[in-house]
């Protein structure tokens, strides 16, 4: 992956999205940003509880997420997709997949 595109996220992301640095992945001339949320503790139903955490950071995050993307798409030519984890769910998602120009 791209070095460049790699050092511009880990500064233009932002820290208390993920409990460690996300790690970049491409995929064919996209990129995947992977990050883990700080696991749920103590829940009735870890994975009830961590998708619920995953769905509230898709929702609270999407404006800047957008944000993020356009301009890795500017300034990097690639367009940038998210999986994001959480105890023992992982999700990967895209709203552009949901009608969205950009992918975010």
């Amino acid at each position: 992956m791209d070095e460049e595109l790699q050092g511009w996220l880990r500064q233009r992301l932002p820290a208390d999205w993920f409990v460690a640095v996300p790690e970049l992945a491409a995929v064919g001339e996209s990129a995947v940003v992977r990050g883990r949320l700080q696991d749920v503790a103590g829940a009735a139903d870890p994975e009830a509880a961590a998708a619920g955490r995953i769905a509230r950071f898709r929702e609270e995050s999407r404006a800047e997420r957008q944000a993020i993307a356009r301009e890795a798409e500017t300034r990097h030519e690639r367009l940038l997709s998210w999986e994001v984890s959480c105890g023992p769910v992982v999700e990967a998602f895209s709203d552009a997949w949901e009608g969205d120009p950009v992918y975010v």
